[in-house]
């Protein structure tokens, strides 16, 4: 297991950050920023992100192959001009989680699935969730802001929004 916490700073700039296998745990208020044409991916294991910690994506793009990911707690996701695809496996927000996509950033979902339950709140600014298979699940009393000539298409697959 790999561990980031208290004020951690992680900062991947014009490279490759990948996890393989195992758990890695970024909590408290640890902060990672991924820019300048970088890739996270998450092809296998799980990573946890918690308590306060923070991910901002900029021009740049996260890719879970397979594996979990996993945001709680008041842990917050930015990406600004990036884009989240999610091939399979899945990426999970729970508790009071927030993700936001500014700056024609782009949800991309294959397989596996996007799941936000609890008082999640998701924001899209100039962005879209594009759905060809899998799932983007919103319930509970998750909010989500939908402005700015922003959209969720699905060809395949599955938006499902529930609850209150």
């Amino acid at each position: 297991d790999t561990f980031f916490s208290g004020t951690s700073q992680v900062d991947i700039i014009d490279s490759t950050m990948k996890v393989l296998d195992g758990n890695v745990y970024f909590s408290e208020t640890s902060n990672v920023v991924i820019h300048s044409g970088s890739v996270y991916s998450v092809e296998g294991g799980q990573v946890f992100t918690e308590f306060s910690a923070n991910l901002s994506i900029t021009d740049s793009c996260f890719v879970i192959d397979q594996g979990t990911v996993t945001y709680s707690d008041t842990s917050r996701v930015d990406l600004i001009s990036s884009c989240w695809n999610i091939t399979g496996g899945d990426s999970i927000f729970e508790d009071s989680a927030a993700y936001s996509l500014t700056r024609d950033s782009l949800l991309y979902i294959q397989e596996g699935s996007f799941i936000a339950s609890g008082q999640i709140s998701i924001t899209m600014d100039s962005s879209r969730v594009h759905i060809i298979g899998g799932d983007f699940r919103a319930s509970g009393v998750s909010e989500i802001d939908i402005r700015a000539d922003s959209s969720v298409e699905v060809e395949k697959g599955n938006a499902i929004f529930e609850g209150s």
